[in-house]
């Protein structure tokens, strides 16, 4: 080989070994790691080892393993960015429950931010867990509440009766209470907690007591309903509108939408506001008739926001693409002829950046804020085009 091609060929192979290199830096660094690790099944590196350990699962020197569990014979439910151990299988109890972070904070639980779980105890038949690593400060006992009788329950816990943490005082007080009166321990506890208490439509906290109540105690605010997409964002969320009810849960459809409404109408009356963020999930024969009917029970002057949903490579079939895409053609066609109604195009923007979803559905960590910012500062948008009332919603119908 000639000299000076010589020298050419070894600059390229230089340039080359350079580029190698500024590529696995790019590679390395913490974001892109946590980006890979999100999406690729490897270890979790956000979570600590007590967060891990909360979760159920093992904690290995690179972090918190997404696909094995502390016990032998729990299994993992495996969703990108949610996982979690099973007790008694696939329609077993978890060592997390979906609930809001106020919530959690009322009811001194622990809050596992990575995964947007309350840590709770799978293990059902024991009452009371002393010392239990689920709580928090003081409140260190942890009270089993739901009547499950087996730990092959299909649900853990129940809404409105959510495992609390208590003061050891106040168990032991439960427990004399509890063995003078005949009461069963967990129906007691969830009649003397305030927290569980301001839970229950029609219940309030009086004199010790939970009380029903003939019409709603709480006063009415923005109510968003929604799917995973919600719960794993309601931390963030609250943050920026720590007065809305936040409330979502993985595989909602819109066909669950008026019971939320019923729910919510029971505890406190009409919202002033109503955000839909439901789509994602198959709601078989569902129109847009039927979502007319839905919101024309809310009074004119309600501003509704609807969030367009999106499912898009990753993990999705192309019928679950195809689905969510007859979904965004129905909820648009209701906003378009629905006075007072909008949207906020979180569809518009994960289509134009995929990299913030980690399986073609679902944010990755840092968009969970991103989602929150688009949903907040959509609904303010939304307030100011709202239209003086004319007609009453869903007349056009």
């Amino acid at each position: 080989m000639p000299p000076s091609r010589h020298r050419s060929f070894l600059a390229a192979v230089l340039l080359c070994a350079g580029l190698v290199a500024a590529l696995l830096t790019i590679a390395t660094t913490p974001a892109t790691a946590n980006r890979l690790s999100e999406s690729s099944g490897r270890p979790d590196p956000r979570l600590g080892s007590m967060s891990c350990s909360l979760m159920g699962r093992v904690s290995t020197p690179t972090g918190c393993s997404r696909t094995q569990c502390r016990v032998g014979g729990e299994q993992i439910r495996f969703s990108p960015n949610a996982e979690t151990c099973l007790v008694g299988g696939r329609s077993g109890t978890s060592y997390g429950t979906e609930i809001d972070v106020r919530v959690c904070g009322e009811l001194h639980r622990r809050w596992v931010p990575a995964v947007n779980f309350c840590a709770s105890n799978p293990h059902r038949r024991q009452t009371l867990t002393y010392d239990a690593p689920q709580c928090r400060g003081g409140s260190s006992v942890y009270v089993t509440t739901s009547q499950i009788a087996t730990q092959r329950a299909t649900r853990g816990e129940k809404e409105g009766r959510y495992d609390v943490c208590v003061r050891p005082g106040e168990a032991r007080e439960l427990e004399r209470v509890a063995r003078r009166t005949g009461q069963g321990l967990r129906a007691l506890v969830v009649q003397r907690s305030p927290a569980l208490c301001n839970l229950q439509p029609q219940r309030a906290f009086v004199d010790g007591r939970c009380v029903r109540e003939a019409e709603p105690v709480r006063p009415p605010t923005v109510l968003m309903v929604g799917d995973s997409l919600t719960w794993r964002g309601t931390d963030e969320l609250a943050r920026l509108r720590p007065d809305w009810v936040i409330d979502g849960q993985s595989g909602r459809n819109l066909s669950q939408l008026p019971d939320r409404l019923d729910r919510f109408e029971a505890d406190r009356g009409t919202p002033t506001g109503l955000v839909v963020a439901l789509g994602t999930n198959p709601a078989g024969g569902y129109t847009a008739a039927r979502l007319r009917t839905q919101l024309a029970r809310l009074p004119e002057a309600t501003p509704v926001m609807v969030v367009l949903p999106y499912r898009g490579g990753g993990s999705n079939t192309l019928q679950q693409v195809r689905q969510v895409d007859r979904v965004t053609d129905l909820l648009k066609t209701v906003v378009a002829g629905q006075p007072g109604t909008c949207t906020a195009d979180w569809r518009g923007l994960v289509a134009r950046d995929p990299d913030l979803l980690v399986d073609g559905t679902h944010q990755i960590r840092r968009a969970e804020a991103r989602w929150a910012r688009l949903v907040s500062s959509s609904w303010q948008t939304c307030l100011g085009q709202q239209p003086a009332p004319t007609a009453a919603r869903g007349a056009s119908l």
